[in-house]
C-alpha cells in the first residue's frame, strides 16, 4: 500500500496539494513498509511539506518513526551485548570450576602416587630390618613372675625402653615421656593401642618384685621384664643396646651407662624405628602414627 501511494505521488510531480496530508493519513509511513517509499519523497516530505491546521508535519512524523526504529535497534544491540556479557561470565566461571576440578584430580593423583611410593619404601625398609635381625626373638620374665617371650607380645604395638630401677633421673624422665606418648596414641580412635615395655639392663638388682614396684609408678599398663644375665645380654644385643656397669661405691651402689632410646615394634614382632632423647613427643607420635597407617595398608 505504501509503495502504491508513493508511485502516485511521484507521478503527479509531488504537487503541494498532496503535501498537506493529515497525520491520520500518514499512518502508513509508520509501518515497516517505510523502506519502500522513494527517497526523493521522503526528503521533500521532511523539508517542504506545508502544515495543515491541527495536523502535525509529515516530516516530524517520519523522523519520529525513524527515531523509534533507531531506538529499537539500539535496544536490540544492548540486549545482544548483555547476553554476550552474561555468556562470557558463565564461560569464565565454568572454566574456573573446571580448573578447580582438574586441579583437584591432579592433586589426588599425585598424592596417590606419593602414598604408593612411600608404601614401597616402607616395605623395602622392613625387609632390610628383618634381614639384619634387629629385634629378634627372646625369652624373659615379666613383673608378675611369668615367663614371657617375644612371640607372646605379638599382635600388639610395643614401645620398648631399656633401663634400670636405680637410675637417678634419665630413666624416670624417659619413661614418663614414653607413657605420655602411648596415652596420646591410645586416645586417637583411628589408631591401634600401643603398650609401653620396660626391660632392665641390671638383672642383678632388678628382681621381679623390684621391677613390679618400679613400673607401677608410671603406668598400670606398662609391662616390666627382667631375666638372667645371659637373657638380658641376648635381648640387648638384638636391639643393639649398649650398657656397662660403672664403679661401685662403698655401699656397693653403682650407675649403669646405657643407650637411651625407645624402640618401636609392630604386631609381627618386627622392629620399625627408634627415638632418642632429642626427639620431641609430637615428632615421636607423628612417626608412630605414620608407621601404624602404613602397616595397616601393607597388611590389608
Amino acid at each position: 500500500m505504501a509503495a502504491f501511494i508513493a508511485r502516485r505521488l511521484c507521478s503527479a510531480c509531488l504537487k503541494h496539494s498532496y503535501y498537506s496530508m493529515s497525520l491520520r493519513n500518514v499512518d502508513i509511513f509508520r509501518s515497516k513498509s517505510l523502506a519502500s517509499v522513494p527517497k526523493c519523497l521522503l526528503r521533500q516530505l521532511s523539508t517542504e511539506s506545508p502544515q495543515v491546521k491541527g495536523d502535525k508535519p509529515v516530516g516530524d512524523t517520519i523522523n519520529k518513526v525513524a527515531d523509534k526504529d533507531k531506538a529499537s535497534n539500539n535496544d536490540s544491540k544492548d540486549k545482544k551485548d548483555e547476553i554476550k556479557a552474561r555468556a562470557e561470565r558463565i564461560n569464565f566461571w565454568g572454566m574456573k570450576v573446571l580448573a578447580v576440578v582438574m586441579g583437584g584430580g591432579l592433586i589426588m593423583f599425585y598424592l596417590s602416587l606419593k602414598n604408593q611410593k612411600e608404601l614401597e619404601l616402607e616395605q623395602e625398609r622392613n625387609k632390610t630390618l628383618k634381614e639384619i635381625g634387629m629385634g629378634g626373638s627372646w625369652t624373659l620374665v615379666d613383673h608378675n613372675g611369668n615367663m614371657k617371650t617375644s612371640e607372646d607380645l605379638q599382635g600388639q604395638w610395643l614401645l620398648i625402653y631399656f633401663g634400670f630401677t636405680h637410675c637417678p633421673d634419665i630413666c624416670p624422665d624417659v619413661l614418663e615421656r614414653m607413657v605420655k606418648i602411648t596415652e596420646k596414641i591410645d586416645s586417637n580412635t583411628r589408631l591401634p593401642k600401643i603398650t609401653p615395655v620396660f626391660i632392665t639392663v641390671d638383672p642383678a638388682r632388678d628382681t621381679v618384685a623390684a621391677v613390679r614396684k618400679y613400673i607401677r609408678e608410671f603406668s598400670p599398663k606398662m609391662i616390666g621384664l627382667t631375666g638372667s644375665e645371659e637373657e638380658i645380654k641376648k635381648v640387648a644385643k638384638n636391639y643393639r643396646v649398649y650398657y656397662s656397669n660403672g664403679p661401685k661405691s662403698e655401699d656397693d651402689d653403682y650407675i649403669i651407662d646405657h643407650t637411651v632410646v625407645m624402640y618401636l615394634v609392630n604386631p609381627d614382632g618386627g622392629f620399625l624405628d627408634y627415638y632418642g632423647r632429642e626427639r620431641t613427643e609430637d615428632h615421636i607420635i607423628s612417626s608412630i602414627s605414620k608407621h601404624m597407617k602404613k602397616y595397616k595398608q601393607l597388611n590389608k
